[in-house]
């Protein structure tokens, strides 16, 4: 069993009842699963606190966009800060005082709709809980180009870290890939062999947490 586990599912029925035009019938989610007591980072250390950190970029026809030019002015603005030059900026870094995605820290969502981004883990000696991700995107397209677009592709890398040290264990990268016609979209997974996350990860968090002034264990 890999410490990296990853299921792509459907969205429950009537989560989103729109008939499809072409593409998945039905919008897709990602359950990303940390088992911390096969991580070989982990091993013989433990952590109260296990999250997620994700980072992603959008790339449209094969050219990389700016939250700003994705979004437009107004909603991609507030992410403008969290940017780096490849383009990829720390998910939800617009709304999150800390950087897990699981937005367990987040006093803005409510506690019974934590569990939409999944849960954190731990490890003390024999006993672990695994951390769990949960990701469903879904897109309208980039308000840049609006009517000329043929595919939107959001690339992701999501790693599982220790929320009191700041240390990194194993990860995943993964995608989402609308093509215009599609009304969801299908998602995809790249690598669960990630033994250490990608210089674009590192740039990405360390810009939220220069940003933010987020140092581990201060929340």
């Amino acid at each position: 069993m890999s410490v990296i586990q990853s299921d792509i599912h459907n969205r429950p029925k009537g989560d989103k009842p729109v008939k499809p035009t072409s593409g998945p019938m039905h919008q897709q989610e990602i359950e990303i699963t940390f088992n911390p007591n096969l991580s070989k980072l982990l091993r013989g250390r433990n952590c109260k606190k296990i999250a997620f950190a994700q980072v992603l970029r959008f790339v449209v026809d094969g050219t990389v966009m700016t939250p700003e030019q994705y979004r437009g002015q107004y909603a991609g603005a507030s992410l403008t800060n969290f940017v780096v030059d490849d383009g990829y900026f720390l998910d939800s870094a617009d709304v999150q005082p800390t950087p897990d995605y699981q937005q367990a820290d987040n006093p803005n969502v409510k506690n019974e709709d934590k569990a939409d981004y999944g849960k954190i883990g731990n490890k003390s000696g024999k006993n672990f809980g695994p951390a769990i991700l949960r990701d469903s995107p879904e897109t309208d397209g980039p308000r840049q180009n609006a009517d000329g677009w043929k595919e939107v592709v959001f690339e992701f890398e999501s790693v599982a870290y220790c929320e009191e040290s700041g240390d990194f264990f194993e990860g995943i990268t993964w995608e989402f890939r609308k093509p215009r016609a599609d009304t969801y979209g299908t998602l995809k997974v790249i690598s669960t062999d990630r033994p250490k996350p990608s210089q674009a990860f590192l740039c990405a968090f360390k810009k939220f947490t220069d940003v933010r002034n987020y140092k581990p264990a201060s929340k």
